[in-house]
């Protein structure tokens, strides 16, 4: 069916997510980024929306659970293939790639779902894909990166490289993974670590700074993420009335509380609270402290069950 082929398509184009989502047949796997891979992905989704069909027009058509899901999924197409085809995402912004290297590690060491060694094979497989990985997405990116991304994506950089290297020690380390060879699993985090400083190198000095209009998304892109990201037939126009009504209106009543609790009003409310807090010897205790006394006050009122 239609539904089979795009889930069958949703996690071998998404390999990191099926790990995250318990399927594991692609575990040893990593997206393909590159600029053949993105328009690989693209013509794919597009075959797969053609597919699908339109969303049932009749909402209340929509009670039929296959009739929901298919709408569901054409939604999501239509909005992944902007995404892919815009220079925000894939094409524009390298957190996710970094990100995607980084979990793709995190999701087979965070949680026992197949035993040690099986999983172990597995990251021995994604650490030695992430450098074409990089690469590839790197290439993908030849239009330029927002300073503040590129800000981003460095900071993220130092996080990856703490996984692949101490990360991967100490998971090593707390596992018991003989018969499986432990030099195997560091060797490839070393390669690992490798890839992620060409790109970190790239992205400190060879990346194309793109300008702050970069930043947004623009109104088509906005207007398709509300109507079929959300589902939401308001236009912007008047969702934006509505919100800056909604905002006076809030101001209006924050500022009459906070003259009710305090005669120099919200600014007296902030320098209050800015105040108030625990000294640095106690700071982490407090945490403690303060969370027991929501479960206490919790349970005292029959709040919800812990």
């Amino acid at each position: 069916s239609a539904l089979d082929r795009f889930f069958e398509s949703y996690y071998r184009l998404r390999p990191v997510n099926a790990t995250f989502t318990g399927v594991h047949h692609l575990d040893d796997r990593l997206p393909d980024w590159s600029p053949d891979g993105l328009a690989a992905a693209a013509a794919e989704m597009r075959s797969l929306r053609e597919s699908i069909g339109g969303s049932a027009g009749d909402p209340s058509a929509l009670r039929d659970v296959r009739v929901r899901d298919q709408a569901l999924a054409a939604a999501f197409l239509d909005v992944q293939i902007a995404e892919i085809e815009g220079p925000h995402f894939q094409r524009g912004n390298p957190s996710l790639a970094v990100g995607e290297a980084a979990f793709s590690v995190i999701s087979l060491i965070t949680r026992p779902f197949a035993p040690t060694v099986q999983r172990a094979e597995a990251l021995v497989w994604r650490l030695d894909r992430i450098p074409a990985f990089l690469d590839g997405a790197r290439r993908s990116m030849s239009g330029g990166i927002p300073d503040e991304w590129r800000a981003k994506a460095l900071k993220e950089c130092d996080g990856a490289a703490r996984i692949f290297n101490e990360g991967v020690r100490r998971w090593l380390a707390l596992e018991s993974l003989a018969p499986f060879d432990g030099d195997r699993l560091l060797s490839a985090a070393a390669r690992a670590g490798a890839g992620l400083d060409t790109f970190t190198q790239w992205l400190t000095k060879d990346a194309v700074s793109a300008g702050a209009e970069r930043y947004a998304a623009g109104p088509d892109v906005l207007d398709l993420l509300i109507a079929r990201g959300h589902w939401c037939a308001t236009s912007r126009q008047e969702l934006a009335a509505g919100a800056r009504a909604a905002l006076d209106e809030s101001l209006a009543v924050l500022d009459r509380r906070a003259r009710a609790a305090a005669p120099g009003g919200w600014v007296e409310v902030q320098e209050r609270l800015a105040s108030t807090h625990p000294m640095t010897a106690d700071y982490l205790a407090a945490f403690q402290r303060t969370w027991d006394a929501c479960r206490a006050r919790a349970e005292a009122a029959d709040l919800v069950t812990w």
